[in-house]
């Protein structure tokens, strides 16, 4: 018993070690770690078909970068982790029509404004009771959370504020009558207005209180801030970002998104042409899924044997573990070992290895009782027969009694399974393309809700049916057998 308890802990402490070194592994390339939150167009936003980032902000870092002499690598991830990604050193810059205001500056530096923009409210075209920002008091305003336009929403007196992740979701919520109108920067709301969101929502009121962009940088980070600011200065003298700035705010800008958005298929075709990208996301979820069922099964055999096996420091460590993952939510998590765990370590976290490694642990702790409800379901003979026969207690574990508790733990595990596709969704907030944030960055382009959320919903609805299905073959097959 006590070479059991040595081994467990042991392997535990040795994976504990391997992961630490994958954190701290780190590449010594001039590379700028950019971070977006794609659903801003014509700032960012994904380009149709190939799924590239693109937008104003976009070639503007790659102009800069490029001119600094950095290769620019582009992720997403949520407007409200941008920040705290830099603090935790995850990124080196983020770039995503971030408002430069006395509050950011505590956390991170900008660089020089490279856009000057102000906000605007949008209601609907059949409302007319609201003309100014006063007339928007007691009412339900719609906002992009963490934004600019947030905050002067909540300035509002008595209005009722509704906070959403993209900026689409809020100006959705003024078309489905959820909200009386949204406050948001002039050129967002311009871009949808001229994708066809002007058949039904218009704008009111004259701009409010001109806003200046930065780049938001680590708040130590002062040889990056010159960087910039030097590459910034050198583009708008040699005529790169007038070029740049004609070709999304020009004259001829409004007209190519009008007849991008005339072009753009509806109905089935629509659903059709957006396909290929969500089985691209979807390839994403399942492999997040698979590896981390895969290694919380090991986690969770693990986890169970502890509680089973006598060693009463290893049994309350185990029961620790299953009430603290079980108590809180796998967003938490996911935070905690993105955001949180550079700080312990002096080192950045590969979003890959933390939502591999979040998602593992998290399923563990539910994999672990569902071994332990197996295993426990085992009449208690078979242990006692075992022993009787000179087999050690782990002999009898892993010959008798595991197997026969792995064809009970079947259909619970094809649940657990099940729930970790749907459940991967939530990776998306460390800037993971999965199924889900692959919907709401196309509808971030195209605003077309229905057909999107419909077509995600059908390519959920055929994994979890082949799960389903797959699930029912192993088990009649171990029946049979």
């Amino acid at each position: 018993m006590k070479k059991l308890c040595f081994l467990i802990m042991t392997s535990i402490m040795m994976l504990c070690l391997s992961f630490s070194h994958l954190c701290m592994a780190a590449t010594q390339e001039k590379v700028l770690r950019v971070a977006t939150e794609p659903s801003f167009a014509p700032f960012e936003f994904q380009e149709e078909g190939s799924g590239e980032f693109t937008g104003f902000d976009m070639e503007l870092i790659r102009a800069v970068g490029k001119q600094a002499g950095y290769k620019v690598v582009i992720s997403n991830m949520g407007f409200d982790a941008l920040i705290p990604a830099l603090k935790a050193k995850n990124i080196d810059l983020a770039i995503a029509g971030m408002t430069i205001t006395e509050e950011r500056k505590q956390q991170v530096l900008f660089s020089d404004p490279y856009y000057t923009s102000g906000l605007i409210i949008m209601t609907r075209k059949d409302n007319d009771s609201i003309k100014s920002i006063k007339d928007l008091e007691g009412k339900v305003v719609a906002a992009q959370i963490g934004t600019s336009g947030e905050k002067k929403a909540r300035s509002i007196k008595n209005a009722k504020i509704v906070s959403f992740n993209t900026n689409s979701e809020a100006s959705m919520e003024v078309v489905n009558k959820g909200a009386d109108a949204s406050i948001n920067d002039a050129p967002v709301v311009g871009y949808y207005l001229v994708q066809g969101g002007d058949k039904t929502c218009k704008t009111v009121g004259e701009k409010m209180e001109a806003e200046e962009y930065g780049m938001a940088m680590r708040i130590d980070n002062i040889q990056l801030q010159k960087d910039i600011n030097k590459a910034l200065a050198e583009i708008k003298a040699n005529g790169e970002y007038d070029k740049i700035y004609k070709k999304w705010f020009g004259e001829e800008a409004n007209a190519t998104a009008k007849a991008q958005a005339q072009k753009q298929a509806t109905g089935l075709s629509f659903m059709i042409d957006i396909l290929p990208l969500l089985l691209q996301g979807a390839g994403i979820t399942i492999e997040v899924s698979a590896l981390s069922v895969f290694f919380g099964l090991l986690i969770g055999l693990a986890v169970a044997i502890a509680r089973l096996s006598g060693c009463k420091p290893l049994s309350i460590l185990a029961a620790c573990y299953v009430d603290f993952i079980r108590g809180t939510p796998l967003l938490v998590q996911i935070f905690l070992v993105y955001f949180a765990l550079p700080n312990i370590i002096g080192h950045r976290v590969d979003p890959f290895f933390a939502a591999i490694s979040a998602c593992s642990v998290n399923s563990g702790a539910y994999v672990a009782e569902i071994f332990r409800g197996g295993i426990q379901s085992i009449d208690r003979g078979q242990m006692e027969a075992g022993r009787s026969l000179g087999l050690t207690w782990w002999q009898t574990m892993k010959f008798i009694i595991i197997p026969q508790a792995f064809k009970r733990i079947i259909p619970p595990m094809g649940n657990e399974f099940i729930a970790m596709l749907k459940d991967s969704s939530l990776v998306s907030v460390i800037g993971f393309e999965e199924l889900t944030r692959r919907g709401q960055l196309i509808i971030a382009r195209t605003y077309a809700s229905f057909e999107v959320w419909l077509a995600v919903a059908f390519v959920y609805l055929i994994m979890t049916f082949a799960v389903s299905r797959l699930v029912g073959i192993m088990e009649k097959r171990m029946k049979t057998e």
